[in-house]
């Protein structure tokens, strides 16, 4: 598997499931954002993948919430408008928070499993190290 390969599901994936852990620690997974921003700022910690069938992306990592700059939450606005159309949020509706970014610690990708790819990254968690 090549992070090629990766990019070429994660790109144009329309539907990313995400799971978060409440303040009481009981997992959610969803592939809407209701709850997440709730559920983040308890615990940071999340896992996304891709539906895909059998062509598997999953990511873990840390979310960490950011407030674009205005030029970024255009592109960020537009992005959307283009991939999902009938959803068009305007650049503004980041100014406070609301828009996460995450930063992977591990990702597995696969085709035919048993046989995985795995990439391991800095620890978000431990500030880089």
């Amino acid at each position: 598997m090549t992070w090629a390969w990766v990019r070429e599901r994660l790109d144009p994936a329309r539907i990313y499931w995400m799971a978060t852990v409440d303040a009481r620690g009981r997992p959610n997974a969803m592939p809407v954002v209701t709850r997440r921003a709730r559920n983040l700022s308890s615990n940071p910690a999340v896992a996304i993948h891709i539906e895909l069938g059998d062509h598997v992306v999953a990511i873990e990592g840390v979310a960490e919430g950011i407030a674009p700059e205005p030029e970024l939450a255009v592109a960020i606005a537009a992005a959307f408008a283009a991939k999902y159309g009938t959803y068009r949020p305007e650049p503004t509706e980041w100014d406070g928070d609301g828009l996460y970014i995450v930063l992977p610690r591990v990702v597995f990708a696969w085709r035919d499993m048993p046989t995985a790819t795995r990439w391991r990254f800095a620890d978000p968690a431990a500030g880089g190290q």
